[in-house]
């Protein structure tokens, strides 16, 4: 007999495999098997996990690093990132650390997650300063897997407690993006940290309203609009698509 969650187990079989459907992408199951005799009679079942492929994930896509010591399936990391309970934000559950005390940069990057509709990242970051108010510079960047130079890309802004995020992505709708958190590192002498937390891509059902990131300087003026059903961004009083191409 086997059975996927230890519990419910299947009938009684000679055959020594079976096929289980309907599973989910990049998750990990424990399956059991045990030696059947009789009805109330059989072995104690030895268990094994497994976990199933990466695939493209879809709106909506979350993740709040709930589980510690190690990246999330079917994400990728450079070096410098680790899983810490430590953040400003809810001290219960875990976040993404950078360790920025060194002059060493690192990448964070989200599986493939396919873009059918307008949607909006989202997530918490805390980029804290240390001993000599040195903040961790950095930015964000959703970027078509088949076309790289399809993206949208935005800076942090510095914020000493976990603060909410968000970058509009509807000018990758219908794109199959990967999300990269880039963060420069530090000099040695400054102690730094950056915490990601709660990163969500989710569909946008009216139109964004520019929120926390900063991809532009102070100097200058941005204006998102629509016109023809397509994006239309207005950079100092110049016209561009949200391919960056002016119009």
């Amino acid at each position: 007999q086997w059975s996927t969650d230890g519990e419910n187990w299947s009938a009684a079989q000679e055959e020594l495999t079976a096929t289980v459907t309907n599973l989910t992408a990049a998750t990990t199951y424990t399956f059991s098997v045990r030696a059947y005799y009789a009805e109330g009679k059989y072995s104690e079942p030895v268990t094994q996990d497994f976990t199933t492929d990466c695939d493209t994930f879809v709106l909506p896509f979350e993740e709040n690093f709930e589980k510690a010591g190690a990246l999330p399936n079917c994400w990728d990391a450079e070096p410098q990132w680790t899983m810490d309970a430590y953040n400003y934000y809810k001290s219960a559950y875990y976040s993404a650390r950078f360790n920025a005390n060194t002059a060493n940069s690192a990448e964070l990057k989200t599986p493939a997650i396919r873009l059918d509709k307008k949607a909006e990242l989202s997530f918490f970051l805390r980029n804290g300063y240390g001993n000599n108010t040195g903040y961790v510079e950095g930015k964000v960047i959703a970027a078509d897997v088949e076309n790289g130079e399809n993206k949208v890309e935005a800076q942090f802004i510095h914020a000493n407690n976990l603060t909410e995020q968000k970058l509009d992505l509807s000018a990758l709708e219908g794109k199959t993006v990967k999300i990269t958190f880039f963060a420069d590192g530090v000099g040695t002498s400054i102690n730094a940290s950056l915490y990601i937390d709660d990163v969500k891509v989710t569909e946008i059902t009216e139109e964004p309203v520019a929120t926390g990131m900063d991809n532009t300087s102070a100097a200058e003026q941005v204006i998102k609009t629509v016109e023809n059903g397509q994006i239309v961004i207005i950079l100092n009083g110049v016209k561009y698509n949200a391919q960056g191409q002016k119009l």
